[in-house]
């Protein structure tokens, strides 16, 4: 397997990137938030659309990586610190193509830094991946119409890390009990993560750290498309919908002219401002618009309390 703390060499790198970026060409935009796969040395920033880059260091989200084909290592999806040794993040950044854990030997994860790809001599390796037991990720596609919604894919997961992180806090999360009071009015939610702040950004592009206040609105507004039949024949119009927000284990956040998250978020926190200016963990990064700029789908973390309070913090 890969050492994914050992740096590639820089010439043998540099060239595989380029013939990776001439040969695969601009990305292929998922209806899902997760990362693209491939980084390379272009000097763009990727980070949270219409985000600021901040300090890894003051914020419980972390960065996870893996070696791509060409065993470059490379930042594709985001977590958020839940205990010292153990890392909250998205389902679906846990699994490959088949539903399968990926294997721990090849994930690693780097706290309390901005610029995670430059840096990976600070990584730290995972012993074991726990993926919820009620995932689904057949629940996470757009309907037919384009539109996304509510299904309860339950697309939350635990890394255990081999060992503790010590440079940033762990998250303090909103208790279950609050979550429904909180969600009952329009509220401002902080994002942050290291994924594209475009999504017509190059896949290859190194990842840095970035948050951003987007709002959260009772009802979630939705361009779907809809075909009618005019004259025997079927035509297609734009048209928008409105949904409840928050339901169950999941919520939408974000909406069109708003910040939002994109490929390599995945898994990042979402966080409800508390009176004193604080940070409660309320969501995680799911899915959502392939062009990153409608909002999306967050997996409410305190309505698996049952779950992740199976696991020991020690």
């Amino acid at each position: 397997m890969t050492n994914l703390t050992a740096k590639p060499n820089p010439s043998l790198t540099r060239v595989t990137r380029q013939l990776r970026a001439a040969l695969l060409g601009a990305a292929t935009m998922t209806a899902l938030a997760c990362g693209a796969g491939q980084h390379s040395t272009y000097n763009s920033s990727l980070k949270v659309i219409d985000g600021t880059p901040a300090e890894a260091s003051t914020y419980p989200a972390v960065a996870l990586l893996r070696p791509d084909k060409a065993g470059v290592t490379y930042v594709f999806c985001t977590g958020v610190l839940y205990s010292p040794k153990l890392v909250l993040t998205a389902a679906y950044c846990s699994l490959d193509g088949d539903d399968h854990p990926h294997a721990v030997e090849s994930l690693g994860v780097i706290a309390g830094d901005s610029k995670p790809e430059a840096n990976l001599d600070k990584l730290i390796k995972v012993s074991r991946v726990t993926v919820h037991p009620q995932f689904d990720r057949s629940k996470m596609g757009k309907r037919e119409d384009g539109s996304i919604h509510l299904d309860q894919a339950h697309d939350i997961a635990m890394w255990e890390l081999t060992t503790a992180v010590t440079s940033v806090k762990p998250a303090a999360i909103m208790s279950a009990g609050a979550v429904s009071g909180w969600l009952s009015q329009a509220q401002t939610v902080t994002i942050m993560g290291y994924g594209k702040m475009s999504p017509w950004e190059s896949p290859w592009t190194e990842h840095q750290f970035a948050i951003a206040d987007t709002g959260f609105t009772t009802t979630y507004e939705q361009r779907i498309t809809s075909i009618d039949i005019v004259d025997g024949h079927p035509r297609s119009h734009k048209k928008t919908i409105q949904l409840p927000a928050y339901e169950g284990a999941e919520m939408y956040a974000g909406g069109r002219g708003k910040p939002d998250t994109c490929n390599g978020d995945s898994g990042g926190p979402l966080f409800a401002k508390t009176a004193d200016g604080g940070l409660e963990l309320l969501a995680l990064t799911s899915r959502g618009s392939s062009t990153c700029s409608e909002g999306g789908i967050y997996t409410v973390v305190p309505a698996h309390q049952d779950w992740f309070n199976s696991f020991s913090k020690n």
